[in-house]
């Protein structure tokens, strides 16, 4: 009954933009790979007046195309006092079909501009990946600790890399004409303040806005305590190039 009542709200609320809204925005995208605080940086931007920031609305196509998700989220009449709109496009979407569409389109404009999202500790990036799968928990918003522990073997560490490796470096690759910042999930974290006043002056966004929060960080116990089988990792590792990965 509430999903039905909140999508009933929604419509009403889509047919009042229409009649009185205006889809003049400029766009943007954060680019980033999971598990980079791409949640926290969304719910930052969306609570700034002036931004509306989606989700990962082609993450999964289903029966749907890119346009018609494009037309009905990014184009699609919103208050006026909206002036940008964006939102999360992860290096593996869509990740039901190997359509380039969303690609092309956002290439095709390079008006668009680029928030690049990355994680420096990507050790932790990948353990914090297993934990989300394991538990099916991809937010949090309680200081409730996650207990949670995996496993992960040398050979699957290396597949993820090596998959990480080769999306990121084409991402990176499809938008070099677009106005792009890059911003980390450690400076997003440690330096919050800082680093919202540059993306706000890199959209052209009013930068003294406060903006705010309910995510909280999932995973802060050290990447140790939470793989069964780090010092294993670790000792395989060692002659690699991910060796500095680890302390």
């Amino acid at each position: 009954m509430f999903k039905k009542i909140k999508s009933l709200a929604r419509n009403l609320q889509q047919i009042y933009f229409n009649l009185s809204g205006h889809n003049r925005f400029d766009v943007f995208v954060i680019l980033a790979n999971a598990r980079t605080g791409s949640n926290l940086l969304r719910s930052l931007l969306d609570s700034h007046p002036d931004i509306k920031a989606y989700g990962e609305i082609f993450s999964l196509l289903k029966e749907s195309s890119t346009e018609d998700i494009w037309s009905s989220h990014v184009e699609s009449k919103k208050s006026k006092k909206i002036k940008w709109v964006g939102f999360k496009l992860f290096y593996n979407h869509p990740r039901d079909s190997s359509s380039p569409k969303i690609w092309d389109l956002i290439k095709a404009n390079n008006s668009i501009k680029i928030i690049h999202l990355t994680r420096e500790d990507i050790l932790k990036m990948i353990v914090s990946k297993e934990v989300a799968l394991k538990t099916k928990k991809y937010v949090q918003f309680d200081e409730k600790e996650n207990t949670k522990t995996v496993s992960i073997s040398p050979d699957k560490f290396l597949r993820k890399m090596d998959k990480f490796e080769k999306t990121k470096s084409k991402a990176e690759a499809a938008f070099t004409n677009h106005q792009t910042i890059h911003i980390s999930y450690e400076d997003l974290v440690l330096n919050q303040e800082q680093t919202l006043q540059s993306v706000l002056s890199f959209l052209g966004a009013n930068p003294l806005q406060k903006l705010s929060s309910a995510h909280k960080k999932q995973n802060p116990r050290h990447v140790r305590q939470i793989v069964d089988n780090y010092d294993e990792l670790k000792e395989s590792l060692a002659d690699t190039k991910y060796a500095s990965l680890f302390d």
